[in-house]
């Protein structure tokens, strides 16, 4: 890890400047998970607008020591997350050999120390990914819907599955979904019926276009799909008893008839389209 009296933090990009003030609150962190020191550190120096920077990759190694140390589930369960959201944008490969992404994210720092920072952002995202199950174990009896999406997105970028990740948490509430028709490329808007028990296909917005006529979708078994991304969130709904992920993902592993064109089209494909 970077020693946190290193100059380099001075080097490292931020979403508002260098990272001069970031191992302190790091070292604040380790002694009280305060609330306004962490949000200030994670929305204000290591993510901003889906985008993470050389300070995040520096920062999350102790990130996950905190985690790891912890005897508090809630301070484990929400770096758990965070860090999830951060691997969840991350544009470089995510490999056990520093990427070439990452040599130019930060092109003036010495390469042994920029292998550094690398490879132990890498050995710590794997780390946080040996804590599904125990996190799982706890979040299934005391989260609600809302909370457990979360952790299935970064389940989802633990295991790699970055489309899948970017897009439970463009639509995390859960209550649209946006796919493009391969055929005509007409957006297609995902909405749960009058019911709200069935996902349902529209040609236009139904907030600002109440005139359309829904088009049905015809449900899928996720766990038997050809899509890997489709089973592993799938199990993790499962796995976590998110109630409102697991009754639509028959429906986002479906096909429908593009409200536009009439093409038929398979859903998920299409809804990671976007992130792809």
């Amino acid at each position: 890890m970077l020693a946190l009296n290193s100059l380099i933090w001075s080097e490292l990009e931020g979403p508002y400047g260098f990272a001069d003030s970031v191992p302190e609150m790091l070292q604040q962190l380790a002694q009280n998970y305060d609330s306004q020191v962490k949000d200030k550190l994670y929305w204000e120096q290591l993510y901003h607008q889906n985008t993470i920077y050389p300070s995040t990759y520096a920062a999350v190694p102790y990130l996950v020591e905190i985690a790891r140390l912890s005897n508090d589930p809630e301070v484990k369960l929400d770096i758990y997350i965070t860090c999830g959201l951060f691997e969840a944008n991350n544009s470089c490969e995510f490999t056990s050999e520093m990427p070439v992404e990452f040599e130019q994210l930060v092109p003036s720092i010495d390469a042994k120390a920029r292998a550094d920072i690398y490879l132990s952002y890498y050995d710590a995202i794997n780390k946080l990914g040996e804590m599904s199950e125990q996190l799982a174990d706890y979040a299934r009896p005391n989260k609600d819907d809302s909370e457990k999406r979360y952790i299935a997105i970064a389940d989802a970028a633990f295991q790699g599955e970055q489309a899948a990740a970017n897009m439970l948490q463009t639509h995390s509430i859960g209550d649209e979904y946006v796919a493009a028709c391969p055929s005509c490329e007409h957006e297609t808007f995902i909405w749960p019926d009058e019911s709200g028990e069935k996902l349902v296909a529209y040609k236009a917005d139904p907030v600002f276009n109440d005139k359309d006529a829904p088009v049905p979708i015809t449900p899928a078994d996720p766990a038997s799909s050809a899509e890997a991304s489709l089973r592993y969130v799938h199990s993790r709904a499962e796995r976590l008893g998110d109630e409102q992920l697991k009754a639509q993902l028959p429906y986002m592993a479906g096909h429908t008839n593009c409200p536009a064109c009439g093409e038929k089209f398979h859903i998920w494909k299409q809804l990671l389209a976007l992130y792809n």
